[in-house]
């Protein structure tokens, strides 16, 4: 049945490379892909290079798509079970003009997936970060431009609040994907005088 509603639909809406790319690919295939390791400062779960993992960042990034951001959190979720740490999770924060643009958040979407599986031992304060100027896409720049994008690109909504929820605590600040860890790492500087126990940076892909 499934067929005949894919053949259906791609026949009124055909499909690009990145949504073909991606119907092929099952959860558990997905998440054989799952690689831990560090990029300078950055944990890492997924390469970028593998073509189903590009497929599901643009398709979350860019269309909010549901299957897309479900096999990310999936991963994300599969990473936060293993960890031995309680983590108050942070996403990083999209601009205003962005956020207007796009009517979502990917990294918060993804987020949301994961906690769907469960994860009772870590909190998600969504709140805490704010982007205060609207920044070029890192991807565009070339790498000293993209140390320099984001520099002093975070504040903080509300620092009693904040610092009240993060100090003495375990801070998880998480992307989407990255080359640099510029972004993550302007975060962090940000988040240092509010005194959290420590602030680890995650990104699903690199």
């Amino acid at each position: 049945m499934r067929h005949y509603l894919y053949t259906f639909f791609d026949f009124l809406f055909p499909p690009d490379t990145d949504e073909l790319t991606l119907r092929k690919v099952s959860d558990a295939a997905f998440l054989e892909l799952y690689c831990y390791g560090k990029a300078d400062e950055v944990d890492t779960l997924l390469p970028f290079s593998a073509s189903t993992v590009r497929a599901a960042i643009h398709l979350a990034k860019f269309r909010a798509h549901v299957r897309a951001t479900e096999l990310l959190g999936t991963v994300l979720a599969h990473h936060l079970a293993r960890v031995n740490v309680d983590y108050i999770i942070l996403p990083i924060p999209l601009s205003r003009a962005r956020a207007r643009e796009r009517g979502y958040n990917q990294v918060e979407n993804i987020l949301h997936a994961a906690f769907k599986k469960r994860l009772s031992t870590h909190k998600r304060a969504t709140n805490v970060l704010v982007r205060t100027r609207h920044t070029k896409p890192q991807t565009t720049l070339a790498r000293k431009e993209r140390l320099t994008n984001v520099v002093n690109a975070f504040d903080i909504r509300d620092i009693e609040a904040a610092r009240t929820l993060l100090a003495g605590k375990h801070v998880l600040i998480i992307d989407d994907v990255t080359t640099t860890g510029a972004t993550l790492k302007a975060a962090k500087a940000t988040l240092l005088p509010l005194q959290p126990a420590s602030i680890t940076l995650l990104s699903l892909a690199h």
